[in-house]
């Protein structure tokens, strides 16, 4: 759960320099650069989890389906890994309804930033 937690972070940092960005009213310059390196970053990262996440999913696969004749100990170490594989998709899925949140705002910045640069040419 460590990697959700390092996703997060860099989510809020992404937000962070986007807010600076905003507070300086930069358009087109510095910032903009670095948050797009940011965010590529964020997407080559993202995508490593993923592979992870499904890779796990599919190891996982055989443990879901419930064997009746397991002894009492086995059954509770199985249902203990199904609930922290429950717990790790949740926080997965909030990692990327984050960044998902995250990129639309961006995509409404830019486009905020050009109606800004046409207005002041006109």
């Amino acid at each position: 759960m460590e990697f959700t937690s390092n996703l997060c972070a860099q989510t809020s940092e992404i937000q962070e320099l986007r807010h600076q960005s905003q507070a300086a009213q930069d358009s087109q310059g510095s910032s903009t650069a670095i948050i797009d390196q940011a965010l590529m970053s964020l997407d080559e990262r993202i995508e490593s989890v993923n592979r992870g996440m499904k890779s796990v999913g599919d190891a996982l696969e055989p443990l879901s389906q419930h064997t009746p004749k397991l002894p009492t100990e086995e059954e509770d170490e199985r249902a203990l890994i199904l609930r922290k594989h429950a717990a790790l998709v949740a926080d997965w899925e909030s990692v990327q309804a984050e960044s998902d949140v995250l990129r639309e705002e961006l995509k409404e910045d830019k486009w905020l930033t050009v109606f800004r640069t046409v207005s002041e040419q006109a």
